[in-house]
């Protein structure tokens, strides 16, 4: 009785361990730099999963697709907090490979995804989204 018990445990525990270790897909690595230059300079390869996992991705992300569309009327941050606001919306739902960007764009351009940051005042540049500079008085 004792060895076919021992027998039926040990078939019972590497039944177990094989099934474990065979339903598991290897998880893929991301170079945490390379993503960050990447949806920097390419803003709407940006997907739903960076915005759920990384912050910073977004935040960078935002912003250089705030400075490659120019929205009229908008200056850069509120551009970008819009574009936030839109992707956010656009991926309740969806899955992490989705890339939100062109129908948050089109939302931003649509008005309904419009942010809250700043108000009509601060949207001067018309944008243009151009740094002003001061000009020095003649020292005498």
């Amino acid at each position: 009785m004792s060895s076919s018990w021992t027998r039926t445990a040990a078939l019972s525990v590497a039944l177990l361990i094989a099934g474990c270790g065979g339903a598991q897909a290897p998880r893929t690595q991301v170079d945490y730099e390379a993503r960050l230059d990447l949806v920097t300079a390419h803003p709407y390869e940006f997907t739903c999963g960076d915005e759920r996992h990384v912050n910073r991705y977004g935040k960078r992300a935002y912003f250089a697709l705030a400075d490659i569309e120019r929205f009229q009327h908008m200056s850069r941050l509120r551009a970008a907090t819009s574009i936030f606001f839109g992707v956010q919306e656009v991926c309740k739902g969806r899955p992490d490979t989705y890339k939100p960007m062109r129908e948050a764009v089109a939302g931003v351009r649509a008005g309904r995804y419009v942010s809250t940051q700043g108000n009509a005042g601060n949207d001067s540049d018309h944008g243009v989204n151009r740094r002003v500079r001061a000009t020095a008085e003649p020292q005498g």
